[in-house]
């Protein structure tokens, strides 16, 4: 078995070296790239969770010289993690995001009666790959600094890919409704790690839980400020109005961000942070569920 480090390496290196190849090879090549990018990305979630799922495996990655020198004290800002958890959301996102993309082979392009596309899939390859890769690094992200990055690059992705449809009416206006709402919460989740790390030296997802006497009167804010970002990601009330809309996006794109990638990324992301053991205020982590249930219905793509 690979070591962890190696493991987590190919596990972001596949897909987004796929990314980069399909973005650039025309035709069936581009296509069979893909393909087998989002099949390697899929097998090299299996072989990391069945290896290091159940028992765990945490590799930290250190931090920053400035950051160190600012705090005076060395803290971990990156480094991957692998728990049941983890390896749950992990699994799906991967081997959804291979079943997407094999589906998209005969959905986007010429043939669709419907929704006709550019027979030059590179762009949708290389944003598809690049959101499976971004989603790979979110759910094994050892910190909240980490997780972070890649979070803002699925918001990056998931702006690109709605708006693929480009003549598609509403479609432009769709992918910056998306950006503008989701990028608005990641504001509040950078505010929120931000002022965690301040106050506590930590970046870890317990860093709510190691709030200074002194500063835990704000442990509701600072927990209101992460969970605003995970509402927005996964499209809670009251930011729940950029997923319906989001359906003008290609079928398998909008299969994808439901199933497998935005929504669970704020799932993922309370969970992470009540397992972690922070102290969320429980009515405020319990309204998530309950605000998803009165989320809007769909919107039906326009005619063309």
């Amino acid at each position: 078995m690979p070591d962890p480090r190696v493991a987590f390496a190919l596990l972001l290196a596949i897909p987004l070296a796929g990314a980069v190849l399909a973005g650039v090879v025309r035709g069936r090549r581009g296509d069979a790239i893909a393909v087998l990018a989002a099949a390697g990305s899929a097998a090299a979630s299996i072989v990391l969770v069945v290896r290091y799922g159940m028992r765990g495996v945490t590799v930290p990655l250190g931090g920053l010289p400035l950051v160190d020198r600012a705090v005076g004290q060395p803290v971990q800002l990156f480094g991957f993690t692998l728990d049941p958890l983890a390896s749950l959301v992990l699994l799906g996102s991967t081997l959804l995001g291979f079943v997407c993309l094999l589906y998209s082979l005969g959905y986007v392009g010429p043939g669709n009666r419907e929704t006709p596309a550019s027979s030059d899939r590179r762009a949708y390859w290389f944003w598809m790959l690049l959101f499976v890769t971004a989603m790979s690094g979110l759910v094994t992200s050892a910190t909240l600094v980490q997780l972070f990055l890649f979070w803002e690059l699925t918001t990056v992705c998931s702006w690109a890919l709605i708006g693929f449809y480009d003549e598609e009416p509403g479609a432009i206006a769709a992918a910056q409704k998306a950006f503008l709402m989701t990028a608005g919460g990641g504001l509040a989740l950078f505010g929120g790690l931000v002022a965690l790390l301040a106050l506590t030296h930590s970046a870890g997802f317990d860093a709510l839980g190691r709030l200074p006497a002194a500063a835990r009167g704000a442990t509701a804010t600072l927990a209101v400020l992460l969970l605003v970002g995970a509402w927005a990601k996964s499209g809670q009330v009251p930011f729940h109005t950029w997923l319906p809309s989001a359906m003008v996006a290609p079928s398998p794109v909008s299969a994808y961000l439901h199933a497998a990638s935005m929504v669970n990324a704020g799932v993922y992301l309370v969970l992470r942070l009540v397992l972690a053991n922070a102290p969320v205020p429980i009515p405020v982590a319990a309204a998530l569920p309950a605000a998803g249930a009165s989320s809007a219905p769909p919107a039906r793509r326009p005619a063309r």
